[in-house]
């Protein structure tokens, strides 16, 4: 006897005799309704529409129970629009993967996502049988496009999750507000307020669970929300509300650990909080426990097997360990954390420190102006976010922008005193502007709050050598190398200090040592180079700066440095090329100004020296070293322009 299925969307359940389409309505059964059905697009309607629902069979003939469950039309709709069904291999052990897959592919919520037909899902079906690849694209690729909608405005992963969750199958319980919204009615409302505004969603939900306060899978919501809006303490607070032995525990715990790992780090891992939480969950089933397992992996630096767990893992979760992995990482590359981010941007929540992070990765990948957006992005969300405050900055200041770095770095420290980067990167740009006292302080008050801030230590060594106190400098740095000898920046800056103090020879071994443990360092493959140049080594030193601006194409300095390495070797026009970037980069330096009318004045152009040597003077301040040499020259070309009469 064979079965055959007809209709889909207007089956009716012969248990209760009732048919659910009314005159006016959506037509279908709400257990099988597509999304674009159970809003009511006629003209979205495809055979990809009928594919939804043979995925809900298939689902129902697998799990044993609907894929969208509810105790009323009206909450298995919002579960179709809103939610994912829980994962198959969460609830029977023995179904392969490459049916999940399929099924999967079936229940994507964007019919341009699915199957295009039934034809196709068959194809791919046959090659289950036949232990062939599938068309089908792997689950968490669809996570992206299976974002859930809500009165046609489109919602993140937030409500999206492919863990076990099974509230769909428990009744609502009554409301005994009269006129207030139901709990489908805030859940909805959540879910289309998620992306734009999550603090928002996340008091609607937090009116839900007051009424349905067992409703777990809502607190795993609210806390995503709460997390995205930067109200950690909150988020944390709301999973650990989740009790132990629920089907929520393990992923609340799971959410704890990564919380633990990403909180306030700029582009780094904390560990000691967040190791029992992913312990916790190490033996969980699918997804949470390969990500625990990642996790721990990457605090255990072992790279390359972490690299291969959370690329096996999938989800927006493995996505940011992966790019975070690419940070730690010595080998690491920063455009490939870069597009970690984006996927994860993509199919999770848009968290603020996601763009944050993203920000740090884009800064080292070359790309100043895509950091600055994305550290906006982060700070648009949430205006006291002292560390995004904290990175723009810093890249102001890199840009050249130091007044509005201090305003930045003022506000971070205003939001956040305890924040011991916002006083380094204040410190450093008080350095930039020449006011090395209180830059020292400053950097005082970083190691007050962290003394094991090496960073902070060697920084103050530069400080103090530009106060003359070369000895204390010297200590300082040379201290701070002793506590991170493995740190490729700490090192970095005692090569700066001795480059500073004369030391060429011992300034190249330390950017050797920085390069050798981070290649994708361009400031180091910059500063290698000046050392060479002192060394008299021109052409290593113009390789360096190529390498330094093939990974940092946004400096002025390497363009700079690049240019005098040209200019010493005669190759004028290159020079010039050189120091017109650096100027479009960083248009108030007068020595790139002063250097520019140097080559022009070599080469032949009296006049465009002189007009670069005028800028300079402009530019430059009342003390500035070179300027009697820049008067000197200036009255001699105006001299020789006025004999030959130009």
């Amino acid at each position: 006897m064979s079965a055959f299925l007809a209709d889909f969307g207007l089956a009716k359940s012969v248990a209760t005799g009732s048919r659910l389409t009314k005159t006016g309505e959506a037509l279908g059964t709400p257990a099988y309704m597509s999304p674009e059905q159970a809003r009511g697009e006629v003209s979205a309607l495809t055979p990809a529409t009928d594919v939804w629902s043979l995925g809900c069979v298939l689902y129902e003939m697998l799990a044993g129970r609907v894929a969208f469950g509810g105790g009323t039309p009206a909450a298995v709709i919002a579960a179709v629009l809103t939610r994912e069904p829980p994962r198959l291999q969460g609830i029977r052990g023995d179904v392969p993967e490459s049916v999940e897959r399929v099924v999967r592919a079936c229940l994507t919520k964007r019919g341009r996502h699915r199957y295009p037909d039934a034809a196709a899902l068959g194809e791919d079906l046959d090659r289950v049988l036949r232990g062939e690849r599938l068309a089908a694209r792997a689950p968490h690729r669809h996570r992206a496009a299976a974002a859930g909608i809500v009165a046609a405005a489109a919602v993140t992963g937030l409500v999206v999750g492919s863990y076990p969750n099974r509230a769909g199958d428990r009744p609502p319980k009554p409301d005994a507000r009269a006129g207030s919204p139901g709990i489908e009615a805030l859940e909805a409302r959540a879910a289309a307020l998620a992306a734009a505004e999550p603090r928002r969603a996340a008091e609607c939900l937090r009116e839900a669970l007051e009424r349905a306060p067992d409703r777990h899978d809502l607190g795993l919501q609210r806390g995503r929300l709460l997390w995205a809006s930067g109200q950690d303490d909150l988020a944390r607070a709301e999973w650990s509300r989740i009790p132990s032995g629920t089907t929520e525990s393990p992923l609340s715990r799971l959410l704890l650990g990564l919380e633990a790992s990403f909180r306030l780090k700029a582009g780094g891992l904390a560990t000691d909080e967040a190791i029992p939480h992913f312990q916790a969950v190490l033996d969980a089933p699918g997804r949470v426990g390969s990500i625990a397992r990642g996790a721990l992996l990457c605090f255990a630096r072992d790279w390359a097997k972490a690299r291969e767990v959370l690329s096996e893992a999938g989800g927006w979760e493995a996505r940011v360990l992966l790019a975070q992995l690419e940070t730690e990482d010595p080998g690491g590359d920063p455009r490939s954390a870069v597009r970690h981010y984006d996927a994860a941007l993509e199919a999770g929540i848009p968290f603020a420190w996601l763009f944050n992070w993203r920000g740090i990765a884009r800064s080292r990948s070359g790309d100043p102006a895509g950091a600055i957006r994305d550290f906006d992005r982060a700070i648009e969300m949430n205006p006291r976010y002292a560390v995004a405050l904290s990175n723009r900055g810093s890249m102001k200041r890199n840009l050249g922008d130091r007044q509005q770095a201090l305003a930045d770095l003022d506000r971070a420290i205003e939001s956040d005193p305890r924040l011991a980067p916002a006083w380094v990167n204040r410190a450093n740009t008080k350095l930039d502007l020449g006011d090395h006292a209180e830059a020292v302080r400053d950097f005082d008050r970083a190691l007050a709050l962290d003394p094991r801030l090496a960073t902070a230590l060697s920084h103050r060594g530069h400080a103090k050598l530009a106060l003359g106190l070369t000895a204390d400098g010297l200590r300082d740095v040379q201290a701070a190398v002793e506590m991170a000898p493995e740190d490729s920046r700490i090192v970095y800056n005692r090569g700066v200090v001795r480059l500073q103090t004369g030391d060429a020879s011992g300034a190249l071994q330390d950017f050797d040592r920085a390069i050798a443990r981070e290649p994708s360092y361009g400031s180091a493959w910059n500063n290698r180079g000046t050392a060479k140049q002192f060394l008299g080594d021109l052409s290593g030193a113009v390789r360096d700066f190529d390498r330094a601006i093939e990974l940092e194409p946004g400096y002025a300095s390497h363009y700079f440095n690049r240019g005098n390495a040209k200019l010493h070797l005669g190759e004028l026009a290159e020079a010039i090329r050189d120091y017109t970037r650096a100027i479009e980069l960083e248009p108030d330096a007068p020595q790139v100004w002063s250097n520019r009318g140097v080559a022009k004045q070599r080469l032949g152009d009296p006049g465009g020296a002189a007009a670069d040597f005028e800028r300079t003077l402009q530019l430059a301040p009342p003390d500035w070293p070179d300027r009697r040499a820049i008067e000197e020259e200036l009255v001699l070309l105006r001299a020789g322009s006025a004999r030959r009469g130009d």
